[in-house]
């Protein structure tokens, strides 16, 4: 050790040119390694969380995740609410903004806007959003933050109050101003040379990247301190400097060496932690710590010498601070100290265990204070678990700190009533802020839970089904584009076409005149012409059926009289007859027969009759047992 010792001071400048050399080169290569911030990339093989991720990027490949911006504004009326999510929407690279009237976005005189984009926290698109919020929107009082939870880097703030405060320390205990300087400089080459050799590793994580300078620092600046002390007593032995540094690197090289090999040693058995941040934090730090024991052995020797004047000149006294009285009293009370010191190792251990573990770096969020931010939990099972995965569902949602919970058991997969199924997709359309337009009611699901359950059509009689054209569908917004125009329009009679009682009685002149609206003189003609033709005494009154066939199959048919129905008239008349005829009303006709009847859609007439058998209580009975 001595001839290498000896070496180092006989070449220090052109061994400490090598080491700043290498710490610049080493600089450019920091820059080159990849720092990742997605910690779940250090989990445990074995973790249940990293299973099933590892399940979800192979069954879910093609699930995208988006990257939220919490915007809040304050002092906003209505129609700049309006303004300004427009506003927001029309940035570049967002695909939407979240935003309504309830008190999820709105506190008082404060209102929340969520910025939705596709592309990462720190990309170029995304900077790009948050640079318009900044210079874009001077008008509006905004407050935004994005919600990147993977940067748990320290704030270069906290690295720098730390290097003050190492820095006033060795300012009080060293005994010349320039050392606490020689000392920095040396481990700051070394942890400039660490930063750069962390390429060989592939990536470190954010974690590591940020606090490994700082703890490098920390954990090697004593082995400068024992050097400069050992230095100095050489010196005092020794005029010469050179001698005098190369027996202290002599002396020297065993207590430094012994203690930062403990470090390393204790760096290294991060490694072996189930949680692989350790084994990226204890290889970076222990390379650092074997670092900073070769600049100080190889740097800072050329370093001291260089400044041997200046550090003579800049001497000062040291603070000494008086421990004698300490060391008596820790003497006279060692008994009761060490009790009080087992005492005091049992409770920590117990206050230990119900430390709660933050697995993230708390920042401030002004925003969080108004509109409380949440967070989301993925849960994967097993499809053959869909029952287990049901109950644990319902469970969660009895949970006060679950605000909701999504997912096939308890949304898809979970069985409805036919009104259980429309406050489902409500809920649904205000889960995902969007408006979920699937054209459909009450009837129209009796339609679809009918079909599903049953299906069966069987024939139906003209008078059932013409009441229930009537009373049913006419007023029903769901039928009312379907309906011909002229049934539609014809609603008030089908219930005399639906009776058959009413079909064979005798109405008076005026009754024919009123249902289909003539003057009573032309039903008077009417009915003379007709007993003319018929014989008989003419008794003033006819039936529906009676009175429409005469109309349809011999007037309309005379040519004297033909002139006398425009296409409309007798189209509308030959409908009224089907309607009218007392034996057809009351004989079972399917839905293909019933179309042909009334001039319907055999589609729509199908339809109509689903909804008949569904209206009768058959989707009710299986609604009440589901």
């Amino acid at each position: 050790m001595k001839k290498i010792a000896a070496f180092i001071v006989r070449r220090r400048y052109m061994v400490l040119g090598i080491v700043v050399v290498l710490a610049l080169l080493c600089t450019f290569l920091a820059t080159k390694v990849e720092i990742n911030s997605d910690m779940t990339k250090y989990l445990a093989d074995d973790s249940s969380m990293k299973i099933g991720m590892d399940i979800m990027e192979e069954e879910f490949e093609d699930t995208e995740e988006s990257q939220t911006i919490r915007v809040m504004a304050r002092g906003l009326d209505e129609e700049e609410k309006q303004v300004l999510l427009e506003a927001l929407e029309a940035l570049p690279y967002v695909s939407s903004v979240e935003h309504d009237e309830s008190e999820d976005y709105n506190a008082g005189e404060y209102t929340l806007y969520v910025i939705n984009t596709d592309y990462e926290y720190g990309s170029e698109e995304e900077t790009a959003i948050e640079t318009a919020l900044e210079e874009n929107f001077g008008d509006y009082d905004l407050t935004w933050q994005n919600d990147d939870d993977s940067d748990m880097s320290l704030e270069p703030w906290i690295i720098a109050v730390a290097v003050i405060f190492l820095l006033a320390v060795m300012l009080a205990m060293c005994e010349s101003w320039v050392e606490p300087f020689l000392f920095l400089a040396a481990v700051g080459l070394a942890v400039l040379i660490n930063a750069g050799t962390n390429i060989v590793l592939g990536s470190v994580s954010n974690i590591t990247n940020s606090i490994a300078a700082i703890l490098q620092l920390v954990l090697s600046m004593d082995y400068s301190i024992i050097l400069m002390n050992r230095y100095r007593q050489e010196q005092a032995l020794c005029p010469d400097k050179e001698t005098a540094m190369t027996r202290a690197l002599t002396h020297a090289f065993s207590s430094i060496t012994s203690s930062s090999l403990t470090t390393i040693v204790g760096l290294l058995a991060l490694v072996f932690m189930s949680f692989k941040i350790g084994r990226d934090l204890g290889l970076v730090l222990a390379k650092g710590v074997l670092t900073s024991l070769l600049c100080i052995f190889t740097a800072l020797p050329g370093m001291v010498l260089a400044c041997d004047g200046l550090i003579k000149r800049t001497a000062k006294k040291t603070l000494s601070p008086p421990m004698k009285g300490l060391a008596g009293f820790s003497h006279r009370f060692r008994y009761g100290l060490a009790a009080a010191f087992i005492l005091l190792f049992v409770g920590a251990y117990f206050a230990q265990q119900s430390t709660e573990t933050a697995y993230t770096l708390e920042s401030d969020d002004e925003i969080a204070e108004i509109f409380p931010s949440e967070s989301t939990l993925v849960l994967v099972y097993e499809n053959q678990d869909e029952d287990t995965a049901a109950l644990l569902a319902e469970r969660l949602e009895e949970n006060e700190s679950v605000t909701q919970v999504l997912g096939y058991p308890n949304l898809l997969g979970k069985e409805y009533t036919a009104f259980q199924l429309l406050d489902a997709v409500d809920a649904l359309s205000d889960t995902f802020g969007m408006e979920i337009d699937m054209s459909m009611d009450e009837t129209m699901l009796e339609l679809i839970y009918y079909t599903y359950y049953d299906g069966s059509i069987e024939a139906l009689d003209m008078s059932s089904f013409l009441t229930f054209l009537s009373e049913d569908v006419l007023e029903n917004e769901s039928f009312g584009d379907m309906m011909d125009e002229e049934l539609a329009s014809q609603g008030e009679r089908l219930a005399l076409f639906a009776s058959p009682e009413e079909l064979t009685r005798s109405m008076t002149i005026r009754e024919l005149a009123d249902f289909f609206d003539m003057d009573e003189e032309t039903v008077r003609s009417l009915l003379l012409y007709y007993y003319t033709q018929h014989g008989g005494a003419e008794t003033g009154s006819m039936t529906l059926e009676t009175f429409t066939d005469f109309l349809v199959d011999e007037m309309a048919a005379d040519p004297d009289y033909s002139d006398l129905f425009d296409g409309d008239t007798l189209s509308e008349l030959e409908q009224q007859q089907a309607y009218t005829d007392a034996d057809a009303v009351t004989t079972g006709l399917s839905y293909t027969a019933m179309a042909d009847a009334l001039g319907l859609d055999s589609g729509t007439a199908r339809l109509l009759y689903i909804y008949y058998f569904a209206d009768q209580g058959g989707l009710y009975a299986r609604d009440h047992d589901a």
